[in-house]
C-alpha cells in the first residue's frame, strides 16, 4: 500500500479483536496510519461502519486483509467515479492471488432468482477488460462515495461476514444508485483467509 501512486490519501486500519501482534507491530513500523482496535471480534460489516465513521474522505475504498494490489489501483478508482457521477460506487478487477490470470470477481451479479455472484470467477482475465456498470461490489476491493452511505445508512450489522456488501447493493439499487466495474484498478485477492480460520475455530 505504501507503493500506491496517489498524492492524497488516508489508511485506516480496523482491528477487529485480534490477540496477535498486528496492533504493536503497525504502530511501530507504519506510525502513518490510523488504528480503530475494537475490544473483540464484531464482524466484517461492523468494522467497515467503523471506518467508514472514522474517515474525513469523500470517498471510501474497502480492502480486505487478504489481498494486494496494483500500484494504480487506487488512482484509478478514484478517475473511474469521478468519471461516472451517476455511480455510487466502483468495482476493482480482482484476480485470485494464487492464480493471478484468473478473475476472483469483476464486479457482483444477481441471477433471476435472487442469487448474487461474482462475476467471472474462475475466468481468463482478460475476458473482464470493459468497464460496465454492474450489480455490485464485493467489500474485498472497492471505492463509495461516502455521502451515500448517509442516505443508505450503515452496512447491515446483521451480516456478521459474506452477505453484507450484496444487502447493501440491493438497498443502493433500489433506491436509483448504479455500481461501476473498472478493470484498471486491479487487486489480488487470497480470498477467505481469514474467514477459514474463524470458521475452523468454531
Amino acid at each position: 500500500l505504501e507503493k500506491i501512486q496517489y498524492p492524497d490519501w488516508e489508511l485506516i486500519l480496523v482491528d477487529n479483536g485480534s490477540r496477535d501482534s498486528s496492533v504493536s507491530y503497525v504502530k511501530k513500523n507504519f506510525p502513518q496510519v490510523k488504528i480503530v482496535k475494537l475490544a473483540k471480534n464484531l464482524g466484517f460489516a461492523t468494522a467497515v461502519n467503523y471506518g467508514i465513521g472514522r474517515s474525513r474522505a469523500p470517498f471510501i475504498a474497502l480492502l480486505n486483509n487478504d489481498t494486494k494490489v496494483d500500484i494504480n489501483w487506487l488512482k484509478n478508482l478514484y478517475k473511474s467515479i469521478l468519471k461516472h457521477p451517476e455511480v455510487f460506487a466502483v468495482a476493482s478487477k480482482i484476480l485470485q492471488a494464487k492464480k493471478p490470470n484468473l478473475i476472483d470477481s469483476a464486479g457482483d451479479a444477481i441471477n433471476i432468482v435472487g442469487q448474487a455472484y461474482p462475476v467471472g470467477r474462475g475466468e481468463d482475465d482478460k475476458k473482464f477488460e470493459k468497464d460496465r456498470f454492474v450489480f455490485g461490489a464485493t467489500g474485498a476491493a472497492s471505492m463509495f462515495r461516502k455521502n451515500i452511505f448517509t442516505k443508505l445508512g450503515k452496512i447491515d450489522e446483521d451480516f456478521f461476514f459474506y452477505i453484507e456488501d450484496v444487502d447493501f447493493a440491493i438497498r443502493a439499487q433500489i433506491a436509483g444508485f448504479k455500481y461501476w466495474y473498472e478493470p484498471t484498478a486491479v487487486a489480488y485477492h487470497q480470498g477467505a483467509a481469514t474467514a477459514s480460520k474463524l470458521c475452523r475455530f468454531i
